[in-house]
């Protein structure tokens, strides 16, 4: 009947709803046989017990505190310039004001309710509200391990200050060749050869570039686009230097490079400063090709001229142009003018001097740029194998906001420690934080303690 009424209890009609799927017989039975029921409903005297507020848990608490008692007995015979008591409680003069001394066992809930409370404030916001009302001794110090020890201030709050880090220059060698740098460019529009990244092969020593289009990143084309080029100059004496990339981080590409007896150097994760000689490329390369493509999807018929304009302009460390350094003499090309060729026949061209002139400018401009960078950055934190940190949290998933996202993830566990401040990163054993077990290389700058302590 109630359900056929015209306005329906919403509530009512929310219970018809949850029973219509059960098969049952609804029984009408009298409030008289229903008071085992109704009893559950009936108010009865409840005795509630209240327990002490915070603030007279500390009152009590200092009678239990030795060191409080024995300034007590002391402050009872006389005086203090430091302490006073007030009602059977001790403060500590500061300033013309009475703060409370907290018992030494609730020096950590009293931090907690001033650290978590505002907001897991820093250290400087976190003594300043505590000091209004408490004091305790090395209060400063205990904050700032209470903070370094707080898990959510460890994943949700970024380093501040000056970065971590040093630069290590890698040494180039006097002749071309020692150290090569590659790297990928790109995702691109897609050209009508499909092609849609740019693989970038740079010489460290005579800045010497070259450029390869490419349709994927894969280790295939990064072989085959390598082979081509050490046929054509050389394969490097010292080592090949990229970053983690999946192709340079295949099986396929480490046994095709060990089999020419090759060292490949992977830098750290989310540190484009190991490789910047190659990064110094894709500054310019962008621009330049956007200039010169009439359409986005023809940039792959200009490559060869950003090649030829950078290997022909002098780079400002050493003085000269790369294409002299490697070959000994300017490039021509359908840009050169008459005047420009007459006149580099009378030139004097000693390859061994230009080289060994640019080989100092070289190693002058490396202890410039470390003496630069070292000077704007802090020195790295030095962790220790089996050492619990946590590493910078890049999320690239689409169409998530990054803003409440935690800014590190972890912990991991420091499993090797590799030249130049580098660490190899693994997963706790029993605690793996993504879907994937987790090993990678990290620099100081994108990591930080797990725990201080």
């Amino acid at each position: 009947m109630t359900m056929e009424k015209k306005d329906v209890n919403s509530r009512i009609a929310r219970w018809a709803l949850a029973l219509s799927s059960y098969d049952y017989v609804l029984e009408h039975r009298p409030g008289v046989r229903m008071q085992h029921v109704d009893a559950l409903s009936r108010a009865h005297p409840v005795l509630v017990v209240e327990g002490n507020s915070f603030e007279r848990n500390l009152a009590l608490v200092q009678d239990k505190d030795p060191l409080i008692v024995g300034i007590r007995e002391e402050l009872e015979a006389s005086e203090s310039k430091q302490f006073e008591l007030r009602n059977g409680l001790v403060y500590r003069k500061i300033h013309g004001r009475s703060l409370f001394y907290v018992p030494a066992s609730m020096e950590q809930q009293v931090i907690r309710a001033s650290h978590d409370d505002l907001g897991h404030g820093g250290v400087d916001k976190t003594v300043e509200f505590l000091s209004r009302i408490y004091w305790f001794p090395n209060a400063k110090e205990k904050i700032k391990v209470y903070i370094g020890n707080c898990l959510k201030c460890i994943a949700f709050s970024v380093n501040m200050g000056k970065k971590e880090g040093e630069l290590h220059s890698i040494p180039k060698g006097r002749e071309p060749f020692q150290v090569i740098h590659a790297d990928h460019f790109g995702p691109l529009e897609a050209t009508v050869s499909k092609n849609r990244y740019i693989l970038e092969i740079r010489d460290g020593f005579t800045r010497f570039v070259k450029f390869y289009a490419t349709k994927t990143t894969n280790a295939s084309e990064i072989i085959k686009n390598l082979k081509t080029y050490f046929s054509n100059y050389s394969s490097p004496k010292n080592c090949l230097i990229t970053d983690r990339g999946s192709g340079f981080r295949s099986a396929e590409l480490k046994e095709f490079l060990d089999g020419l007896g090759i060292r490949h150097i992977m830098v750290a994760t989310a540190s484009p400063w190991g490789n910047g000689e190659i990064e110094r490329v894709n500054r310019d390369l962008g621009p330049m090709l956007a200039k010169l493509c009439e359409s986005p999807r023809t940039w792959d018929k200009h490559l060869g001229e950003v090649e030829f304009a950078m290997n022909n302009s002098q780079c400002r460390s050493i003085k000269t142009t790369p294409a002299n350094l490697l070959f000994g003499v300017e490039q021509k090309f359908y840009g050169n003018d008459n005047v420009r060729n007459m006149l580099a026949e009378f030139e004097a061209r000693d390859l061994n001097f230009i080289r060994d002139r640019a080989a100092e400018r070289q190693e002058v401009a490396a202890r410039k740029n470390e003496a630069q960078y070292n000077l704007k950055h802090k020195p790295p934190t030095k962790y220790k194998i089996n050492d619990y940190v946590m590493i910078k949290n890049v999320d690239v998933t689409p169409g998530v906001n990054k803003k409440l996202l935690p800014k590190f993830r972890g912990p991991y566990v420091v499993s090797k420690i590799l030249p130049n401040d580098r660490y190899v990163i693994n997963d706790v054993e029993g605690f793996q934080v993504t879907q994937t077990p987790y090993c990678g290389v990290c620099s100081p700058q994108n990591m930080k303690p797990w725990l201080n302590v």
